[in-house]
């Protein structure tokens, strides 16, 4: 039961870490042409969204109060419409775009006395939400395995709900391994993402000594955690205790000046690699 139950926050977990991605375009005043800048954003958005599986993308208009409401109205469904067209023509599938429509009714009641100039910058914004795919739910495949299921011979129930669990991680996360591609111009990238507590700082260490023994690189070491307690500090520690070079603390600098520092330092010393924790 102790191993369903960690199942169980697992499956949580992935459930909390896919979230809506959410992209604003900025229209010039009273047109329908999205600003310049806006569209070269737009395009790069798309192409990161592109080899994601979306369940959904909805498009909303923004207005406010500034002329006749339903003249608002139709200028915020206009521009959603051509945001819609935008993604039509880059070979979006239109029928994962469930929701077009401008939002004057919903904008009008947030206007206040204070803050309506600040509101009535929204006449401009067309908000994009893609909602990705979550993975089937395991727990459903689980449970009908568990239910019933005969007992091999010296095995325990427990030990049969941990194979089936087992199982099922194996095909939510891949069945088979790939080689890391590093065949890029060095300093090559990489870099650690999840949850607080989930263990990236140890992995990163392995993850270095890893590439050390059996790729023959040199990695370099870099914490992007400012906000973690000590975090940077454990870093350090790891890659001394590894014989690993980590790049240099520098109190109160900020993820981005750390990033660039590390891409100057990784050139400086040699560094095949960078791990970003």
């Amino acid at each position: 039961m102790k191993t369903l139950f960690i199942f169980l926050v697992f499956i949580t977990q992935l459930a909390v870490a896919q979230k809506e991605l959410v992209h604003e375009v900025y229209f010039d005043t009273d047109k329908f042409e999205v600003i310049e800048t806006e569209h070269s954003r737009l395009l790069l958005f798309l192409s990161e969204i592109e080899s994601l599986d979306i369940e959904k993308i909805s498009i909303y208009g923004f207005c406010d109060d500034r002329g006749s409401h339903s003249y608002n109205l139709k200028l915020s469904q206009d521009r959603a419409n051509s945001i819609k067209t935008i993604f039509s023509n880059n070979e979006f599938d239109e029928s994962i775009i469930t929701n077009v429509d401008g939002k004057g009714e919903v904008l009008l009641k947030l206007v206040k006395e204070e803050n309506v100039d600040k509101i009535r910058g929204l006449n401009r914004k067309v908000q994009i939400i893609v909602t990705p795919v979550f993975p089937p739910k395991p727990i459903e495949k689980v449970k009908p395995k568990a239910m019933g299921q005969e007992i091999v011979r010296s095995t325990s129930p427990g030990d049969m709900v941990v194979k089936i669990v087992y199982d099922e991680l194996v095909k939510l996360l891949g069945e088979s391994n790939a080689d890391i591609n590093l065949n890029a111009v060095p300093p090559v990238p990489m870099m650690l993402v999840g949850l607080q507590g989930s263990g990236k700082t140890t992995t990163a260490a392995k993850l270095a000594q890893y590439l050390e023994k059996n790729n023959k690189k040199k990695p370099l070491l870099v914490s992007l955690d400012v906000y973690r307690p000590a975090a940077q500090e454990q870093l350090k520690i790891l890659g001394e205790q590894n014989s690993i070079q980590t790049l240099p603390i520098v109190k109160d600098q900020l993820p981005n000046d750390i990033a660039k520092r590390a891409l100057g330092a990784a050139s400086l010393s040699g560094s095949d690699i960078i791990i970003f924790d």
